[in-house]
């Protein structure tokens, strides 16, 4: 039999809507104890739950009722969070503190306005708000944490404890963590790092070795290739006198044409003593 459930929490009926294989591990525990229900969760402003209301503010004082099976459901994903009681506590307190989350906050329990309407410093939460619930006064996104301002240098400091570069920071991060600009800002902390620079692998660079003047034209030549459009070129220099040859090639891979261009092109007037090009231009 289908029951219908009629929520406040605007996220919670995106989530029901959702593959169960689509979801973090978290809500994956949370929705495997409801499947033996047929359930329709709809959202609805909460001023509007006129009998939930009445009987939130209307209960037994002389009883204490038990945690259902849903209750427990809905907050078991905090116990699995990896992080010690005074960290969580840190989090709640500074997430209180801050007054963009609180916003957000504000707005998920009670329902987002109009784009239009919403303050600039929480806009970018917007398309978001479908993914973003709150457990025990603490913002998730899905299955990362929302990290208070005042805590994300310090979270950039543990993800950066082992000194890892900064595509797996960012890979790291990205599986725990959240907030705007999370992978500019490990960029930012990492590229700061005064150990990282120290030891950071150094691409030393080859001295340059200048090459002794030509005594006569065509004596030292610069051979390359380069292409344009759909068309490749062979480019010759003189060291001498700094004089340029420009041929057209029909196919750049083919050594006998590169060949045949520089025989007509340069030994009919000299014969050139060194030929330099770069590594496997011509293959």
């Amino acid at each position: 039999m289908l029951m219908k459930v009629q929520n406040y929490d605007k996220p919670l009926e995106a989530i029901f809507k959702k593959d169960i294989q689509t979801v973090s591990p978290r809500l994956q525990r949370m929705l495997m104890k409801v499947q033996n229900y047929d359930i329709s969760v709809k959202y609805k402003p909460g001023k509007y739950l006129y009998i939930a209301d009445t009987l939130s503010r209307a209960f037994l004082n002389n009883e204490e009722t038990p945690y259902s099976n849903i209750d427990y459901a809905v907050h078991a994903f905090m116990n699995y969070l990896p992080m010690s009681n005074e960290r969580k506590n840190q989090i709640k307190q500074e997430t209180q503190n801050d007054e963009q989350l609180q916003t957000i906050i504000q707005f998920t329990q009670k329902g987002w306005p109009k784009k239009q309407k919403i303050p600039k410093n929480v806009k970018h939460y917007y398309k978001l708000k479908n993914d973003i619930y709150i457990c025990d006064d603490i913002l998730f996104l899905e299955n990362k944490l929302i990290v208070p301002e005042a805590l994300r240098k310090q979270m950039l400091e543990k993800l950066h404890e082992g000194h890892m570069s900064i595509e797996k920071t960012k890979n790291r991060a990205r599986q725990i963590f959240y907030w705007p600009r999370l992978a500019a800002d490990i960029e930012d902390f990492i590229k700061k790092c005064k150990i990282c620079e120290r030891y950071a692998r150094k691409n030393c660079k080859e001295t340059l070795k200048p090459y002794e003047l030509p005594n006569r034209p065509w004596e030292r030549v610069g051979a390359d290739i380069f292409s344009y459009g759909n068309n490749s070129y062979l480019v010759m220099m003189d060291a001498y006198s700094n004089w340029l040859e420009l041929r057209s090639l029909r196919n750049k891979s083919a050594i006998e044409i590169v060949c045949f261009k520089i025989k007509i092109n340069i030994f009919k007037i000299w014969l050139p003593r060194y030929i330099n090009m770069r590594q496997c231009p011509f293959q």
